[in-house]
């Protein structure tokens, strides 16, 4: 291929990546698969108390970030807005986050909480506005916070199983479950999944990045169910620790580095004629 012929099809790449939106992929919602990837174990975890006790049905509050090792819980990333829905932490801001590896965690009491699910095992909630009471989330607050978490890898798929789903917010219309999906460098991936057809109880729920991309860094949580929600079952398709400078760019940015290295040696040609 000639150096006219290659710069014709560089700039049909180009103008094909910016025009399909690269950064902009969807996320997609697919079938929960138990047994891929890697799963996220919460059995075992204890309390935050003096000594250690195993959570009960009501519950126990985690006031740091949870460290499971290929992934870290909080409340929140940097950059992001905390607003309240009735019983519910609703998230906004999401445009400002500098990148997910900036994990926040909420207020004291008003974090994390670990849940005795009887034969669903330990359960991951967020702690709603309301608080707790020595430890212990308000009825109103267990599972209606936020909740996000930030992976050591990118990913390019998350799978979890929702617990305590209501499907009524506090006014008694349609609940909706609230997903963010970031890169490394912060960057919403798509849009907001918004999911509003859930049952009551249990749901099992799967979501894989367009075209299989590994670039999923963080994912937020949040929704307005006035019971709340609890999770378990978090899989996860990359394991070990990001490699150094984080993600791959996006083939735009790629080809657009070609486009400029074809420039200059068209002019480097022209000079030397």
């Amino acid at each position: 291929m000639g150096p006219k012929n290659l710069g014709a099809y560089l700039l049909a790449l180009a103008s094909l990546a910016v025009s399909c939106g690269v950064q902009a992929a969807a996320i997609n919602r697919v079938a929960y698969d138990p047994n891929g990837g890697f799963g996220v174990a919460l059995g075992g975890l204890q309390c935050e108390t003096d000594p250690p006790v195993s959570p009960s049905a009501s519950g126990c509050t985690i006031d740091n970030l949870l460290d499971l090792g290929n992934v870290k819980f909080g409340e929140r990333f940097e950059g992001q807005t905390l607003s309240r829905s009735g019983n519910s932490d609703m998230l906004g801001g999401h445009d400002s986050v500098q990148s997910p590896q900036w994990l926040l965690t909420g207020d004291a009491g008003k974090n994390l909480a670990l849940v005795d699910g009887g034969a669903d095992g330990i359960l991951l909630a967020g702690v709603g506005p309301d608080g707790s009471n020595g430890g212990t989330p308000k009825t109103d607050a267990l599972g209606t916070g936020a909740l996000s978490l930030f992976f050591n890898n990118d990913q390019s798929r998350f799978d979890f199983i929702l617990h305590g789903w209501d499907g009524f917010d506090a006014d008694n219309n349609q609940s909706t479950l609230f997903l963010a999906f970031f890169n490394f460098e912060g960057v919403l991936i798509g849009d907001v999944l918004a999911l509003s057809d859930l049952v009551d109880g249990k749901n099992e729920l799967g979501f894989s990045r367009e075209g299989g991309r590994k670039d999923i860094a963080g994912v937020s949580i949040w929704s307005n169910d006035d019971f709340g929600f609890q999770i378990s079952g978090m899989r996860h398709d990359v394991d070990g620790d990001r490699e150094p400078g984080g993600t791959v760019p996006a083939p735009s940015a790629l080809l657009l580095s070609g486009l400029a290295l074809l420039a200059a040696s068209r002019a480097t040609r022209r000079k030397n004629v």
